[in-house]
């Protein structure tokens, strides 16, 4: 028994849409992988980012109002308060980075920093805290790219 042309043509044909439906299929399914890993890494990068970022002006809040000699009037505890919350505030509330976070025990480190120089004063301490724990963060955030 042998096919005739018109067979031959029509399985040939039906291969090739079935291929050509199979690469468009297994091409969506790559690049939507590749975007949601991209998104994930975006918003990854973002929370280090704005974590660095709320760290830092924490940081140089507290440096100025809680430095020696200096007396601060009601706004400036308030802002020293706040300083203090949104930087403890912005450590826990991450959620693509919470597991690393956690990990570095950057809200340990940063609350034993602040408790230590809102008794002592001293900055240079204070400093060398935060220089480690921005380390850290910095070294956790690159470690994947």
């Amino acid at each position: 028994m042998t096919m005739d042309q018109s067979t031959v043509t029509l399985i040939a044909c039906g291969i090739g849409i079935c291929g050509t439906l199979g690469g468009i299929v297994v091409g969506h399914i790559l690049t939507r992988s590749w975007q949601r890993r991209q998104w994930l890494l975006d918003s990854r990068k973002a929370e280090f980012r704005e974590l660095l970022t709320t760290l830092t002006k924490s940081f140089a809040t507290i440096s100025f109002l809680r430095s020696p000699g200096m007396i601060i009037g009601p706004d400036d505890q308030r802002a020293l308060h706040a300083a203090i919350t949104d930087a403890q505030v912005t450590i826990r509330d991450r959620i693509y980075i919470a597991d690393e976070v956690a990990g570095l025990g950057i809200y340990e480190l940063w609350k034993n920093a602040v408790d230590e120089f809102y008794v002592d004063r001293t900055f240079i301490a204070f400093a060398e805290k935060y220089a480690l724990i921005r380390a850290k963060l910095v070294s956790a955030a690159t470690d994947r790219i």
